[in-house]
């Protein structure tokens, strides 16, 4: 016991203390009364012991019970020596007080005294020490406090609970790591210079949650390691704390039947990314690990390593990801040409877009690096079209250029030079289309930007854009009829040539809507190479993203090509089903009506 509450206990009269000392019937004392009842019901019936436990915080706001004397008439229980059971059910008497005790019943310096006494004894005795968690938090309910006292608390913990599996009950260490979580998020700058004063603290504290296993606890362990991973100069334990994250994944829970605690694994999962995520001075461990890791034939570990992967490119420097991009194109690739499963396509995807993003800021040098493979790779996947591997490509070109529009510019200015030349080369219908949806797929990126909002850059594009018409256009309307999916391709990468603003020329786009409306008015193929209805949904997505040209060409030509009366005929049924679904669109509408 501290100097302090020694003397307090020394202004209790030795008549006082006598009685304190008598377990007769006659013992006058309420508090010892209570503290008796308190160890007698709480092993039998825990809410009757909180009820004797209110009942002396009561007592204590109402002037009734000094705290001296609580304190005092504590002393035998929390100190037998010989019954353990005792001395944790007597610290969990306190702990429960203070918990149901209100804020300024008790001074600052009874405050203090208290937390002086609790970690005093954590020195000596380590029985009970949930409720000695419990009670610390109870009393920073009560009183914050000061910088000096935080970081006390929590070297204590360290020094004198290290590990924490040591102890068996999970709700011991789950009071311990309540108070730890606290003292995180309410003494930061506190804690982060006891650590920059004491080099010796991290592989402790690192050391103190080794081997925790309770999903409820780990929640919290991963919380309280985050802290420093992101915020402390851990460069020196940076393995240390890897290792100790790491060691978790992949993290597998199933919660059990009506649990009343609510987590998920997907909880779990997202703070363990979190962790890992957290501190650019993991990367020399966290990428060589996932990426053995994304080797697994199991594929929600293969889900985890992306997801995680995915977290650390935006949480890391992008001069940190920059040492790794390459090596993690080489590995996300073979997810995207081997497709297992789409999620794990979208997944590695989505990764190589944000590195694409990490680098499109300035960062020209580490972005020219990372896209020189990727261009290489895909241009050689072209010269095969169409396969997997060449559709693949698209899917990569379309996730990496959607990263920025300069990214866009770069992927076009390395592909698009590649893929004409290998489209005029070649006289084989298949391998011009599989080249065609491989430009849609770029071109598709450019409309998902401009979508959002981003200034396009255009100077790769628009070298190309006459190129990109003129074999669209001929594609469309002098390919041979029967050859469906080439004309299709062709049809929907006019559409999106005709949605980039000011990619085309006005006479450019004029000439496209006048070749798509020529398909809806003069075709007349029944079955198979009919395509008008396709034609008619081109022309209606055009109406949306050039409107004024649609109004002016497309539709006095349909009204030119209707029948001065209602006849029998037909041959203009094309004509009003377009008619009626461009009517759809308001410009539009007010020009038919």
């Amino acid at each position: 016991m501290p100097d302090e509450l020694r003397d307090m206990r020394h202004q209790v009269s030795k008549k006082s203390r006598d009685r304190m000392n008598s377990t007769t019937s006659q013992h006058k004392h309420v508090d010892m009364s209570d503290i008796q009842q308190y160890l007698y019901e709480v092993d039998k019936n825990k809410t009757a012991a909180k009820d004797v436990a209110q009942n002396s915080a009561r007592k204590l706001e109402s002037k009734e019970l000094k705290l001296i004397n609580l304190i005092t008439d504590l002393e035998p229980y929390i100190n037998a020596k010989d019954d353990a059971g005792r001395r944790s059910n007597s610290i969990a008497y306190l702990a429960d007080v203070l918990d149901a005790v209100s804020p300024r019943v008790l001074s600052g310096q009874e405050r203090r005294l208290l937390v002086d006494f609790i970690l005093n004894r954590l020195e000596s005795d380590t029985e009970g020490i949930g409720s000695s968690a419990r009670a610390l938090l109870a009393l920073e309910r009560l009183g914050k406090w000061d910088s000096t006292l935080a970081q006390r608390v929590l070297q204590t913990f360290v020094d004198y609970a290290n590990p924490l599996k040591q102890f068996k009950l999970q709700s011991e260490r789950y009071a311990i790591l309540q108070l730890i979580d606290l003292l995180m998020a309410r003494y930061r700058t506190a804690l982060q210079s006891l650590h920059d004063s004491d080099q010796n603290l991290l592989p402790s504290f690192i050391a103190l949650f080794e081997g925790e296993k309770d999903p409820r606890n780990l929640m919290i362990v991963f919380s309280v390691l985050q802290v420093p991973l992101a915020e402390w100069d851990v460069h020196a334990y940076a393995q240390d704390l890897f290792d100790a994250v790491f060691n978790y994944f992949p993290i597998t829970f199933k919660p059990p039947p009506d649990d009343p605690y609510g987590i998920t694994a997907q909880d779990l999962k997202d703070r363990l990314k979190g962790c890992i995520a957290a501190s650019g001075e993991c990367a020399p461990y966290a990428f060589p690990a996932l990426l053995d890791k994304l080797d697994s034939t199991a594929m929600n570990t293969k889900r985890d390593v992306l997801h995680t992967i995915q977290a650390c490119v935006v949480s890391y420097e992008p001069k940190t990801v920059n040492l790794y991009s390459v090596t993690l194109w080489d590995a996300l690739k073979f997810e995207i040409l081997a497709a297992q499963e789409e999620d794990l396509v979208n997944g590695a995807l989505k990764a190589l877009a944000l590195i694409a993003t990490a680098f499109s800021t300035g960062m020209d040098g580490p972005l020219t690096a990372y896209l020189r493979p990727i261009v290489k790779e895909c241009n050689e996947h072209l010269e095969d079209a169409p396969t997997t591997q060449s559709r693949a490509a698209g899917r990569i070109l379309h996730a990496v250029s959607s990263a920025a529009p300069v990214v866009a510019d770069r992927i076009v200015k390395g592909i698009l030079p590649t893929l004409f030349t290998l489209f005029k080369s070649s006289e084989s219908i298949a391998k011009r289309r599989g080249l065609i949806e491989v430009l849609n797929e770029i071109l598709k990126a450019y409309i998902d930007m401009h979508a959002s909002g981003d200034a396009l850059v255009l100077e790769g594009l628009k070298s190309h854009s006459s190129d990109a018409l003129e074999v669209m256009l001929r594609a469309a309307v002098s390919a041979p009829k029967a050859e469906v999916s080439f004309r299709l391709a062709s049809l929907n990468g006019l559409v999106q040539l005709t949605a980039i603003p000011k990619l085309l020329s006005e006479e450019e786009v004029e000439r496209t809507v006048d070749a798509v409306t020529d398909m809806v008015l003069r075709e007349h193929i029944t079955g198979h190479g009919d395509i008008r209805a396709e034609a008619i949904a081109a022309l209606t997505e055009m109406a949306h993203t050039i409107p004024q040209t649609v109004r002016s060409k497309a539709i006095p030509a349909m009204m030119v090509d209707l029948p001065d009366s209602p006849s029998d005929d037909t041959s203009y049924k094309a004509t009003l089903e377009a008619l009626a679904r461009l009517s759809t669109e308001t410009e539009i509408f007010d020009t038919i009506v």
